[in-house]
């Protein structure tokens, strides 16, 4: 019987493992970066140097994201629609982007001497939410895990709404000041805050929508 050539083969066979590892590495990362967003709010006074390492950290999760193009140019057979693959890799990233751009927002507003009112309980929320689509992602690759993959979605959907309720009530609260600087600067943190959970929630359901096509 005749061999085939390691590269021909290698392009025969999915690797499928390799995405799942990826995804879930990239999951990794987001959930750092939610943890150091919470550890952002328990030590404000290092609010400088946190904000920098959110900055590597959101660096390394684009790396990342570069590396499963990268593999999606160099796979012929994939696990998934290589369109989902792309997709999920972005969506993921696009959690720490946000989660990024929080701490560089509260450099930039010069937010510094303390900690905003709402963002403990919002940071507390985000990595609720990442955690539950990490879960999800790791249920990704095992098509009989489907209800455990399910269950954390939709617990992802109960934190959106969450996000949505915490969001009210902040900006609720902040309108009844009279610094309008003040005011102006923290609607768009807390809406950023909100967007993250939001983008969790759209992660979610991408991969639902995955699960129903592989089904």
């Amino acid at each position: 019987m005749e061999c085939v050539p390691m590269g021909l083969k290698e392009l025969l066979i999915p690797e499928e493992k390799k995405f799942f590892d990826e995804f879930e590495k990239e999951m990794a990362i987001v959930k750092r970066g939610a943890q150091m967003l919470v550890e952002l709010v328990n030590e404000y006074k290092k609010l400088d140097q946190i904000a920098g390492k959110l900055d590597n950290i959101e660096h390394e999760c684009d790396c990342v994201v570069h590396d499963i193009t990268d593999m999606l140019n160099s796979t012929f057979i994939t696990p998934i629609d290589r369109e989902d693959i792309h997709d999920l890799a972005t969506e993921i990233d696009d959690i720490i982007d946000i989660i990024d751009a929080v701490g560089r927002r509260l450099m930039i507003f010069k937010i510094t001497d303390k900690c905003p009112k709402y963002l403990p309980e919002n940071a507390a929320l985000i990595l609720k939410s990442v955690t539950e689509v990490e879960k999800a992602v790791l249920f990704m690759r095992d098509p009989s895990k489907g209800k455990e993959l399910e269950k954390h979605c939709i617990k992802v959907n109960d934190l959106e709404n969450d996000g949505d309720h915490l969001l009210a009530k902040a900006l609720g609260e902040l309108f009844d000041g009279d610094d309008v600087k003040y005011i102006v600067k923290m609607k768009e943190i807390y809406d950023l805050l909100e967007f993250v959970t939001d983008k969790c929630e759209e992660v979610a359901n991408h991969i639902l929508e995955v699960k129903s096509k592989n089904a």
